[in-house]
C-alpha cells in the first residue's frame, strides 16, 4: 500500500507499506511518537505528525497546516505522513493515487496566502 510523506521541508515522496506493520513505518519515518492530526482535507485519509514536534521546535509544515484546517488556532510542525483512513479493523490502508495526486497539486504558498487574506478579513484586516 502507498502512503504520503509531506515534508517540513516542501518536499513530499510516496513510501510502500504494509498494514500489520504501519505504525512501525510511520514511527521510523518521523521518529517519534506518533499523533493523529486532525484534518478537512479528506475524511479517506488519516495525517500522522511526531507527538514531540512542538516541543522539539520543528519547523511549521506549511501543507499540513492547510490540509489540518487548524490555522490560526494551531499549526502543524515536522513532517507529517499521510495514509488511507482505517478499514472496519482499524487498521490504515493505503492511499489511492487520486489522493496522492490531489495533494500533491496544491500551491502551498498560493494556499497559504489566501489562508493569510481570508483570515486578516475576517479580523478587521490584519493578520494576528
Amino acid at each position: 500500500m502507498i502512503g504520503l510523506v509531506l515534508k517540513a521541508d516542501g518536499n513530499a515522496h510516496t513510501f510502500v507499506f504494509d498494514t500489520p506493520n504501519v505504525a512501525e513505518k510511520i514511527h521510523e519515518l518521523l521518529n517519534g511518537y506518533l499523533e493523529v492530526i486532525p484534518q478537512n482535507f479528506n475524511s479517506r485519509v488519516t495525517m500522522y505528525a511526531d507527538e514531540d514536534g512542538k516541543r522539539n521546535d520543528k519547523p511549521i509544515n506549511m501543507l499540513a497546516t492547510i490540509l489540518s484546517g487548524l490555522y490560526p488556532q494551531d499549526y502543524v510542525v515536522g513532517d507529517v505522513v499521510i495514509v488511507g483512513a482505517p478499514d472496519e479493523k482499524g487498521d490504515d490502508q493505503g492511499l489511492t493515487p487520486e489522493l496522492v495526486a490531489a495533494v500533491l497539486s496544491i500551491d502551498v504558498e498560493q494556499s497559504w496566502a489566501k489562508l493569510i487574506t481570508s483570515r486578516a478579513h475576517h479580523n478587521g484586516g490584519t493578520t494576528a
